[in-house]
């Protein structure tokens, strides 16, 4: 499931990412991984999707986090 449909306050476990090397490689250097349990703050509306990973809040356009794949965490 892409990260952005997750609904607000879920958390995830990073599964996958699609996309050009670059792309990849800058993803992992926020630290978004494969295994790395993350938290969605906010997904709603039109802005950017909210997310908390390792202690740190990122903001990720909906383009991007519709590229990185997850499995819902209990």
């Amino acid at each position: 499931m892409p990260l952005a449909f997750l609904p607000e306050g879920s958390s995830a476990i990073i599964v996958g990412v699609s996309g050009g090397k670059g792309f990849i490689r800058r993803l992992m250097d926020l630290g978004l991984t494969p295994g790395t349990h993350v938290k969605v703050l906010r997904s709603q509306g039109y802005g950017p999707v909210l997310i908390e990973v390792r202690g740190t809040k990122l903001a990720l356009g909906k383009g991007v986090a519709t590229k990185i794949f997850v499995e819902v965490s209990p």
